[in-house]
């Protein structure tokens, strides 16, 4: 989870996103290396003048919270047990 690195971004109007609208989300490419499930692609034009599809990825944030769901439950227990060793 601490390979994650948050993102802020303003979509431009491609695949049919509303222009200008500002995101903070996570790089698809660098998040389908650490949680590939997270991310899914399809085919499309970025406007409708291109002639050819590309890969249009998209990120699953539910994907990613409970992912990171885990990982607090996961140090919540070391945590304790380091505790319990004191």
């Amino acid at each position: 989870m601490l390979k994650l690195e948050p993102i802020v971004a303003e979509y431009n109007g491609s695949a049919l996103m509303p222009d200008g609208q500002r995101v903070v989300s996570l790089d698809p490419a660098k998040l389908r290396e650490i949680i590939p499930a997270a991310v899914s692609s399809h085919r499309g034009r970025l406007s409708p003048e291109d002639s050819e599809e590309t890969d249009i990825l998209h990120v699953n944030t539910h994907e990613v919270f409970y992912h990171i769901l885990l990982a607090v439950q996961q140090l919540k227990q070391e945590i304790e047990e380091l505790r319990r060793r004191r």
